[in-house]
């Protein structure tokens, strides 16, 4: 299964630009605040250390060097951590850049330390600043803070109580591009059925205006578009009457030629233009087929067929089964047959008509004996009037509408029609079926 990292849908990609967006935006806000915070903690701290130590300082150096270990105990707070040492820390002030901004804020919020030995260092992760100060007896105070804090737990809580905003924010999103792309996936189906065997899908006009609009023209294009078949599928019925008229009093006036060779020829043609007329409606009428589905004995309706041929004195085979059931539209699916096994006869001299079914499904094939179909061809006959005049030099009757109407029958149930040359010579038509085979009522197969 191949997984898409970038949604294929309409509403998946909004989605997921959305959520990009917003968390882009969170993770660049969220890191300016930590860096605007750090900035603004340390620069406070700087304040609060210069103070503290000044003060320190004072209270120090004027008192007697062995009250002095119990006076740095009393004088640290919170954040700043005194003692009174007599060697000073390693000076790393001029090393770091953050060192020597915290040694300018100090001696800018207190120019007491101007000029004085103030040492600054780091320890741990670069969090804790420890210094030392020269007092007037060589001896140092030492103390200690906290500068900055760490980004990643501030971060952390940023996150947490972004989360519920963003959910929310993604939940009304949701909300607003489902309605958007709801109309639209109904669009695509509606526009996926124009044209089916007697389907409308006609689209409820909802969503904003500008969706309603696109709801509402589409809907009238489908009437158009329905009228404009039904129009000519009426048009072409009544011209095919009229014309039937004219060809059955041909038919008797042939009749009463004579001569049998011209008899026989005027009465050949006359019904070779009545099968053309037969074929033409047959294919037109299969775009409004209002036939529903039955359970129907796919192999009598076969055997029938065959024995009809064989009656005719034409020669005719069936292999299969003597009963299989499927759901499916019966007198399509005897027409498509028929024409098949006509096909068969016509163009190879004899038709084998074979049934059985396997895990792919049902297959229904005609195979016969003539010249086939070249390779290149073989999916352009189920289209509408094509005709194989080269491939077929025998007398070629109708208008090529055959096999195309074997592909709509098909299609209608869900299958294909599967066209390929013998080996042994002919052309071998497969009906197949997805459908699952199922009993009469009543039977168990």
């Amino acid at each position: 299964m191949r997984v898409h990292l970038w949604p294929l849908g309409f509403i998946g990609q909004v989605m997921a630009v959305l959520l990009a967006a917003i968390s882009l935006e969170f993770v660049g806000s969220t890191l300016l605040y930590e860096y605007l915070e750090i900035g603004s903690v340390r620069e406070e701290r700087a304040r609060q250390f210069a103070e503290q130590i000044v003060v320190a300082e004072r209270l120090l150096s004027a008192t007697a060097p062995e009250q002095r270990p119990q006076l740095a105990t009393q004088l640290t707070s919170e954040h700043v951590e005194i003692s009174w040492v007599r060697s000073p820390v390693i000076d790393e002030t001029e090393r770091s850049t953050a060192l020597e901004d915290i040694h300018e804020k100090m001696l800018a919020w207190e120019s007491g330390l101007i000029g004085r030995d103030l040492r600054l260092s780091v320890k741990g992760d670069n969090n804790i600043v420890v210094g030392t100060l020269r007092l007037a007896d060589d001896t140092w105070l030492y103390f200690r803070s906290s500068f900055t804090n760490n980004p990643w737990t501030g971060f952390t809580k940023a996150f947490l109580s972004l989360s519920i905003l963003v959910l929310g924010v993604l939940l009304a999103a949701v909300l607003v591009i489902r309605s958007l792309g709801t109309p639209v996936r109904a669009l695509a189906r509606a526009a996926d059925s124009i044209g089916g065997v007697g389907t409308q899908l006609t689209i409820s006009e909802r969503g904003s205006r500008d969706l309603k609009l696109v709801a509402r023209a589409f809907n009238a294009m489908q009437d158009r578009i329905n009228q404009l078949l039904a129009s000519r599928t009426q048009m072409l019925v009544a011209v095919s009457h009229d014309l039937r008229t004219p060809l059955s009093r041909l038919r008797l006036r042939a009749e009463g030629i004579s001569e049998s060779t011209t008899r026989e020829a005027i009465t050949g043609e006359i019904v070779e233009m009545e099968h053309m007329l037969t074929s033409v409606l047959t294919y037109l009428s299969g775009e409004s087929d209002p036939e529903k589905a039955v359970l129907t004995d796919v192999a009598a309706l076969a055997m029938t067929l065959v024995d009809a041929a064989a009656d005719a004195g034409k020669s005719a085979e069936y292999k299969g089964p003597d009963s299989l059931h499927l759901r499916v539209r019966s007198l399509s699916i005897k027409r498509a047959l028929d024409n098949l096994i006509e096909n068969a006869i016509h163009y190879g001299d004899r038709a084998i008509v074979t049934l059985w079914s396997d895990q792919e499904g049902v297959h229904l094939s005609v195979e016969d004996e003539g010249p086939g179909i070249p390779a290149h061809e073989l999916s352009a006959v189920v289209k509408p009037f094509y005709r194989l005049d080269s491939s077929r030099p025998r007398n070629t009757e109708g208008l090529g509408l055959g096999l195309a109407i074997v592909d709509r029958a098909i299609k209608q149930e869900g299958g294909e029609l599967r066209l390929r040359n013998r080996p042994s010579g002919g052309l071998k038509a497969e009906l197949f079926f997805l459908n699952t085979i199922q009993a009469p009522a009543g039977n168990t197969l």
